[in-house]
């Protein structure tokens, strides 16, 4: 076929791509489309895409508790936790106030503790973000110390540790040598100290390999003007639904960030390769005043327990707060083991709405939930999550079952 022909029928095959995906986006389906390099965006609508009755969901049944107000030590945790399981069904909690790792097995029977408060090997000054490697190893990282620090996972032994540099954050390591972490970075701006945050691969040095995402400005000091409860009130306001990054890494080594600046969702391959881009239509959602409560009275009291403080404090605090007009686009993104998405829309006491997408990032449901979905973890058909009774955190598991609707 002669070129300048091959050219026009390129020329009408593009016109008519163009006009299917058109119809596609105003008939609301999901739209998959393939972008230079092989990266593959899905466009997905307002409405999940399966027709009703069609829509996937997912129902909780608790399972097992474990957790004590007075006792057993053991069972006892403070306010910050993290957990997550093995294949086996053990679990482990990150107790970020006693700076510790506890093991149960999956009846919750207490195996052992890892770690403890101190500078030593093996003691934490901070102990963030816990992670399991497949060398049996359990390992978690400690920003005041500077290093991560590995444990056997069948005796909680010290094995081993990685120095880092101070403005490294939580580290996961990935198969090729290279680790996944953000970095803080300091400048500034206006006279005013401004933080970026830089989501990247990292080599052994800690030097900076590929840019995944950076968060300019996520952090800016306020002005040191007006009174101590005013210049709370505004450091606090800054972590106030607003947009920032969010950033997951699977079990198969995908690398999972989103801004909710808009409802977009990057999935990068463990060499920082763009594989695939989730968008999905969505309405501004704005912030009520039951977000505002509910803010003050979990995340902001988390940084108020840092200040001696009394009721008057407080509340001065608290007409102080300033929030946006609208939420971010989303407000966490959870994988599951099957290669959903569990995207955490809003956020509220005893009440969460999810977004639920399928392995190809197509939309396909959206329902509430009653469970607590801070620190959710999923493994091996079973949800985890930190639950709060009477003031004292318990640690729960879940079994769930996708249901059709």
């Amino acid at each position: 076929m002669p070129l300048k022909k091959r050219r026009l029928l390129m020329i009408k095959q593009t016109i008519v791509m163009v006009l299917f995906f058109s119809f596609l986006l105003s008939a609301e389906t999901a739209v998959l489309a393939s972008l230079a390099s092989d990266v593959q965006t899905v466009v997905n609508p307002k409405d999940p895409v399966p027709p009703k009755s069609s829509r996937k969901c997912l129902v909780f049944t608790p399972e097992l508790t474990i957790g004590a107000e007075t006792g057993d030590e053991n069972y006892m945790f403070g306010q910050q936790l993290q957990v997550i399981a093995d294949d086996s069904g053990c679990f482990y909690v990150l107790d970020w106030d006693r700076k510790q790792i506890k093991k149960y097995d999956p009846a919750g029977k207490y195996l052992f503790s890892i770690g403890r408060s101190g500078q030593g090997p093996g003691e934490f000054g901070n102990i963030w973000e816990m992670c399991l490697d497949r060398e049996g190893h359990i390992y978690a990282t400690d920003i005041v110390n500077k290093r991560v620090s590995f444990f056997s996972t069948s005796d909680g032994q010290f094995k081993k540790q990685f120095r880092i540099e101070s403005e490294i954050g939580g580290v996961i390591f990935l198969a090729n040598g290279k680790f996944f972490s953000m970095k803080n970075i300091q400048r500034e701006e206006s006279g005013l100290m401004t933080m970026d945050y830089l989501y990247g691969l990292f080599d052994e040095k800690c030097q900076l390999v590929t840019e995944l995402f950076l968060h300019k400005g996520a952090f800016q000091s306020p002005r040191p003007q007006g009174s101590r409860p005013e210049l709370l009130a505004a450091i606090m306001s800054q972590g106030a639904y607003k947009p920032y990054a969010i950033s997951k890494v699977t079990d198969d080594e995908q690398i999972i960030i989103g801004y909710p600046e808009t409802y977009e969702i990057k999935i990068f391959d463990s060499h920082g390769k763009l594989q695939k881009i989730i968008q999905k239509k969505a309405e501004p959602r704005p912030v009520r005043q039951e977000h505002k409560d509910y803010y003050f009275n979990h995340r902001a009291m988390d940084f108020l327990r840092l200040f001696p403080q009394d009721a008057s404090l407080k509340d001065e605090i608290r007409k102080h707060m300033k929030y946006p007009k609208y939420l971010p686009a989303y407000q966490d993104i959870i994988p599951m083991d099957n290669g959903w998405l569990f995207v955490v829309v809003d956020s509220l006491e005893n009440k969460s709405e999810i977004d639920l997408f399928d392995e190809k990032g197509v939309y396909i449901g959206h329902f509430e939930t009653d469970i607590p979905v801070v620190s959710l973890f999923f493994k091996k058909g079973k949800a985890y999550n930190v639950v709060n009774i009477n003031g004292f955190n318990f640690i729960r598991r879940y079994a769930y079952k996708i249901i059709t609707y």
